[in-house]
């Protein structure tokens, strides 16, 4: 999908469960969400973060504090049902308690028409799907690869935003930072802005707290081009609860110039 006649749209979603940790490992998850959220906000890169309970996140103050350009999420632990339908309702009113609105759901896999209707029901607009699990790249990166080459419309019918029902719209699939590198998503930012076309970016939290070196220069590397190409006007980066407001808006055509002939004859 064209993003703009203009420039392309970048969406960054951040992975950020801490509160699922024990004090031990939720610290340096917290302390990279830190350094993550300063970098992004002194680049002015809209982003936005799923945990979870949102509520809890240690950093949700510094995140409101940054609306519009930086946005929770609430990651989904059930994948339908009964469970997810408690969870909803749980964190929505604790995050409403809390002056905190959510409108965007992280979930692990594809859901079901019935789970849509639900997401709507809790005021929901914006699904992720999360990228694929670091844990699973080896045994279908080929394959998924090889489908971009024999089934071109197929692979890429997952890379435009999806308008489902109940005016909720499903996000294009995220590249992984942490499970395709710096230098690929790099090249498919490129590509993006050439064609002034949407593409989403996933950042794993767990990958860059875990002390190695990569993690955290890929993101450094990554943010210093979203940042170069949005000074000079060809990226903007928006939320994706921001980006499903504005593909839900109405698009105005021009009337035909049959019609207009028409009136000037009558």
């Amino acid at each position: 999908m064209r993003a703009s006649s203009s420039s392309a749209v970048l969406l960054v979603s951040v992975t950020a469960d801490a509160t699922s940790l024990d004090h031990a490992s939720r610290q340096p998850l917290t302390t990279a969400a830190e350094s993550t959220l300063e970098l992004l906000v002194e680049n002015d890169i809209a982003a936005t973060w799923g945990c979870r309970s949102p509520i809890d996140f240690p950093l949700v103050s510094a995140i409101v504090a940054n609306e519009p350009r930086q946005a929770m999420a609430v990651t989904l632990t059930h994948d339908g049902g009964a469970l997810m339908a408690e969870q909803l309702r749980r964190e929505t009113l604790r995050a409403r308690a809390g002056g905190l609105r959510l409108t965007t759901v992280f979930a692990r896999k594809a859901l079901s028409t019935e789970s849509y209707q639900l997401l709507a029901k809790y005021g929901m607009s914006a699904l992720h799907v999360a990228a694929q699990g670091a844990g699973d790249r080896a045994s279908t990166s080929r394959i998924r690869r090889a489908g971009q080459w024999l089934l071109p419309m197929a692979a890429r019918s997952s890379a435009v935003p999806q308008k489902l029902r109940w005016g909720l719209w499903r996000m294009p699939q995220a590249i992984s930072l942490t499970n395709e590198g710096a230098w690929r998503v790099r090249h498919a930012i490129d590509r993006a802005v050439a064609t002034a076309d949407m593409i989403h970016l996933e950042i794993d939290l767990a990958s860059v707290s875990a002390g190695a070196r990569r993690p955290a220069e890929d993101l450094g590397s990554v943010v210093r081009q979203i940042s170069s190409y949005s000074r000079q006007g060809g990226l903007q980066t928006q939320t994706l609860v921001t980006a499903a407001t504005i593909l839900s808006q109405p698009r105005h055509t021009a009337a035909p110039a049959c019609s207009i002939l028409r009136r000037q004859a009558a």
